[in-house]
């Protein structure tokens, strides 16, 4: 009689293990961070109109401040970053409504300025298995796929700004805006430069240049090695002031 009700039991908890394990692999394969893509605004001509809804989205969490959208891939997400008393890596579970979800949202820390004027902005993003938030980082890795994708756009409600792909390699888990000292240093900013432009493991785009007065922007996922990041490096190019319809070339 007690083997049997031990039996049972172990029965009964190896199906609730089983039942847990089978919530939690659909909810991460199912989870993608939200229906953000709703703030898109329709039949905007490129480079004319804003084609996000900030005011909406704003509403719903002042924490968002820009959009990210890679042509090519998936990535067409917005951008949040803490401005409260929250941990700098809540948006990593928490989507654009604040609500706990797996995939999170793409976020940088609050060390980064959120008009994107630092000589280095880093945005976060899980790699996740359904292809959605930064999944498409890992696409670059393929050489065709590189040569024939260069851009990715940002979008604020003040501007458009078009930032050029220089490389994409795999690095080490550092921490890449306090270990650089968050560029303060020229030394430590060119030493950041001559990675970007000479990766060991990876790609660089031919013909790539950078100056000390450069603004680079890179997207930072998890790799298939846990101690490794995969980065997308990219540095912007042109910037385009809604309201005064005004392109500015940086490049």
């Amino acid at each position: 009689m007690i083997l049997k009700r031990i039996r049972k039991i172990v029965l009964a908890v190896c199906f609730f293990v089983f039942c847990i394990s089978v919530f939690l692999l659909r909810m991460i394969l199912l989870s993608d961070g939200g229906d953000a893509n709703r703030f898109r605004i329709k039949n905007k001509e490129d480079g004319m109109e804003n084609p996000i809804d900030f005011k909406k989205l704003q509403e719903i969490n002042p924490d968002i401040y820009a959009w990210i959208q890679v042509p090519g891939t998936r990535i067409n997400y917005p951008v949040a970053s803490v401005t409260g008393t929250e941990d700098e890596d809540y948006y990593l579970n928490h989507n654009y409504r604040k609500i706990y979800e797996f995939a999170g949202t793409i976020y940088s820390h609050r060390e980064n300025a959120r008009d994107l004027s630092d000589p280095v902005t880093v945005l976060y993003g899980h790699d996740m298995v359904n292809g959605s938030m930064f999944a498409g980082v890992k696409k670059f890795a393929d050489r065709e796929f590189f040569e024939n994708h260069d851009t990715v756009y940002v979008f604020t409600p003040e501007q458009r700004l078009t930032y050029r792909i220089i490389s994409c390699y795999e690095s080490d888990n550092k921490d890449i805006l306090k270990h650089y000292g968050l560029f303060q240093n020229k030394n430590l900013l060119e030493d950041y430069h001559r990675v970007i432009k000479q990766p060991e493991n990876g790609f660089t785009r031919k013909g790539s240049s950078l100056r000390a007065d450069d603004h680079i922007l890179t997207l930072s996922t998890c790799s298939s090695i846990s101690t490794k990041r995969r980065l997308l490096q990219t540095v912007l190019i042109e910037s385009r002031l809604w309201e005064k319809d005004l392109c500015v070339n940086t490049k």
